[in-house]
């Protein structure tokens, strides 16, 4: 019993520490290979405006293919399963895009990370701890646990904080407006009273 339970929690430990380095170098590739096709498009935009030579970033490009096609092999070693190491990939790029478009609340921005690790590490707790059993299984009710903390950090805290925001957008234009209306009422009197003035 003792060596079950101390089995059991080094597979935790183990299980966490590979998660973490799964999903930060899926992470970590996916934003450069972002950052590659940005560059590819701005250059070729420049190019059509100035008519510049344009250079394909081929090589950086290729070497992230590369990376994720070794670490999507290395994944699907690992969980015996090709399909799960994409699934994988896939959520991940999801959350990341999640969290790089959609979070711009401060609450969202500190805690959602949290929801979406413990559940991601869920699932690799229970396939590390009972050797791939029904993984597909665990995987799915992850990414729903993942969706509905999606769904309601956008609901709760960035659909406010985005009308919010608008709100004070149009304070801020009624204010302005309102002042150039007044200035512009300021110098019409300022104009009257030069010309009465002027009169005989």
């Amino acid at each position: 019993r003792f060596v079950s339970i101390w089995m059991a929690r080094t597979s935790y430990i183990a299980s966490f520490f590979i998660m973490v380095v799964f999903t930060v170098s899926i992470s970590m590739l996916l934003r450069y290979s972002h950052h590659q096709i940005f560059v590819f498009i701005v250059d070729l935009l420049q190019l059509l405006d100035f008519h510049g030579s344009l250079s394909f970033p081929a090589a950086p490009l290729l070497t992230v293919i590369l990376a994720l096609v070794g670490m999507e092999a290395i994944m699907s070693e690992f969980f015996n399963d090709t399909t799960t190491a994409f699934y994988i990939i896939l959520i991940v790029w999801v959350a990341d895009q999640y969290d790089t478009i959609c979070s711009h609340c401060p609450i969202t921005k500190r805690h959602w990370l949290k929801f979406f690790y413990l559940y991601h590490f869920s699932f690799y707790a229970y396939h590390y701890r009972f050797n791939g059993q029904y993984s597909n299984l665990a995987l799915i009710c992850s990414w729903f646990f993942i969706q509905h903390s999606m769904i309601y950090f956008y609901h709760h805290y960035e659909l406010p904080y985005v009308l919010q925001q608008a709100q004070l957008q149009q304070v801020i234009i009624q204010r302005q407006q309102q002042q150039q209306h007044q200035q512009q009422q300021q110098q019409q009197q300022q104009q009257q009273q030069h010309q009465h003035q002027h009169q005989p």
